[in-house]
């Protein structure tokens, strides 16, 4: 995962990821992975247990003039397709 990743989702106290700009939650989360659209990690939930949580990347990011976007903000140049 990239800092413009851990820019688009939050972790809220049952550990689950959420959609938030700049919402930092990559930090409290390990054994991070994507799957076509979904992304899956194990999060630390309010009491430090880590609980496995995913949430669809289409929920937060987005392509905006060929950069992965969330809330406006661009980050990662989308590969060009052939």
């Amino acid at each position: 995962m990239t800092d413009e990743d851990d820019s688009c989702y939050g972790v809220d106290d049952n550990g689950a990821l959420q959609p938030q700009q700049w919402g930092h939650g990559l930090v409290k989360c390990q054994n991070c992975s994507t799957d076509q659209l979904r992304l899956t990690c194990d999060c630390k939930d309010k009491n430090g247990n880590y609980v496995e949580t995913e949430r669809g990347l289409d929920e937060a990011m987005t392509s905006h003039n060929g950069y992965l976007s969330c809330f406006g903000l661009d980050g990662v140049k989308c590969p060009d397709s052939k």
